[in-house]
């Protein structure tokens, strides 16, 4: 590791905080990746609302939305921001720090049938159940939340956010080590290692537990912004 690089550490800003932009390096960017006018909101108070590493692995870009950027997030280094000591939205000692995490979102073969009406409690239950058996069976697991979606492809969804024990990146290799096959594996927009599976039509496939449709695991790694690699 060269002098000076600031790996190993979280963001300086948690999500939420009030921040205040203090200057642009040369021209901010959005989620698109599109410039915006970074210099034209120096000395207004933000929301963070996101991070995400260098390109480099060497420190945080922070995202941060609220009138100024007109609900968009816009990406700033840390050093052109500060903390005001205070969040818009909550108790500033209430901010959660960022913790490392594999997020798994579930599409399931249980049809919408009435979007208006709650999913089948018991199948989509089961299939909850069942996967968080199989997850509990393939690695150590501190903390894990869980949450239904409301089917936007035509079938119920639901998402898994689970806190490793040890290393999130070995824990996000032991949750997609099988099966092998139907797997593709890259990184989100903003440098986080992401791996989705989705069996060829017609072909007979279980990740995890049957009544899995597909499935996308991301690698929250907060601990440190250098690049993960070898995946």
């Amino acid at each position: 590791m060269s002098a000076g690089r600031d790996e190993y550490r979280p963001p300086k800003f948690r999500e939420f905080e009030a921040v205040r932009v203090l200057s642009a390096t040369g021209m901010g960017t959005d989620d698109l990746h599109n410039s915006v006018d970074g210099a034209g909101i120096v000395g207004d108070e933000v929301s963070v609302s996101g991070a995400c590493p260098k390109p480099d692995g060497n420190g945080w870009l922070i995202a941060v939305s609220g009138e100024a950027t007109e609900g968009w997030r816009w990406w700033f280094s840390e050093s052109s921001l500060e903390s005001t000591g205070s969040s818009i939205e909550f108790e500033f000692d209430e901010l959660e720090p960022w913790k490392d995490a594999v997020e798994l979102e579930f599409e399931t073969l249980v049809e919408v049938e009435d979007p208006d009406e709650y999913p089948p409690q018991h199948e989509l239950h089961d299939i909850v159940e069942r996967t968080q058996t199989a997850l509990h069976e393939r690695l150590e697991i501190a903390d894990l939340d869980v949450w239904t979606t409301d089917g936007e492809t035509g079938n119920y969804g639901f998402v898994l956010t689970l806190y490793p024990a040890g290393n999130v990146v070995a824990g996000c290799e032991r949750t997609d080590a099988s099966p092998e096959r139907a797997w593709m594996h890259g990184e989100e927009s903003h440098e986080f290692p992401v791996s989705e599976w989705m069996p060829p039509h017609g072909e007979r496939l279980v990740f995890l537990t049957e009544g899995i449709e597909s499935a996308k695991v991301t690698c929250w790694r907060w601990s440190t912004p250098a690049r993960v690699t070898g995946r």
